[in-house]
């Protein structure tokens, strides 16, 4: 993908982050959060094939607001599903078949989903670096995947070992079969060490 979509994509994220951090009643929810950022991706991602990168940023604006706006509303009844239904009959038309774009990528929507790590509460999606967020939407590491679902195994891991962690994977070329025989148990700094060795 271009980097214009990544970057847009990206803007279309930290905003629905910046929301979330004003949301206090969605604070405890990260299930909630985590079908926000599907939705929103699915919206942006729909608007991009059938128009364009402002139209999508716009929609997925929309949408984010619309998603936290009825979940505040209904907040004794936070049923996640009524929800996505309403933000897509307000943000996603009526479309015809659009060929003249290439298809987005889905590859860099489930890493954003893995590196933001939305069911994990302790992790704070505004303190990952947008750098770094572009940094893996655009590798080419068909590996990122796996290493951070490898991560997300570690419910030891502290998020500020997390985001140190997060520069070191993107240079990891190592196969992903080589990686299950890293014990997840183990100490942190050993397991580091295991999964970075050459």
């Amino acid at each position: 993908m271009s980097s214009e979509y990544i970057n847009v994509y990206i803007n279309a994220i930290s905003e629905y982050i910046r929301s979330l951090e004003k949301a206090e009643f969605l604070n405890d929810r990260c299930d909630l959060i985590a079908i926000g950022f599907r939705a929103l991706t699915h919206v942006f991602n729909m608007n991009y094939l059938n128009s364009n990168l402002e139209t999508a940023l716009y929609s997925s604006q929309k949408a984010h607001i619309y998603y936290i706006e009825y979940l505040s509303q209904t907040k004794y009844d936070l049923n996640p599903t009524n929800a996505i239904l309403f933000i897509y009959t307000k943000t996603l038309g009526m479309y015809k078949e659009n060929n003249a774009k290439p298809p987005f990528d889905l590859r860099i929507s489930k890493v954003a989903e893995l590196l933001y790590w939305w069911e994990n509460p302790n992790i704070v999606p505004s303190q990952i670096p947008k750098s770094l967020v572009y940094d893996y939407l655009s590798s080419s590491n068909e590996y990122l995947s796996f290493y951070l679902e490898t991560i997300h195994k570690r419910q030891t891991i502290t998020p500020t070992e997390y985001i140190q962690l997060l520069p070191k994977l993107l240079t990891l070329r190592k196969s992903p079969f080589n990686l299950r025989d890293v014990d997840e148990t183990e100490p942190y700094n050993l397991w580091v060490s295991k999964i970075m060795e050459p």
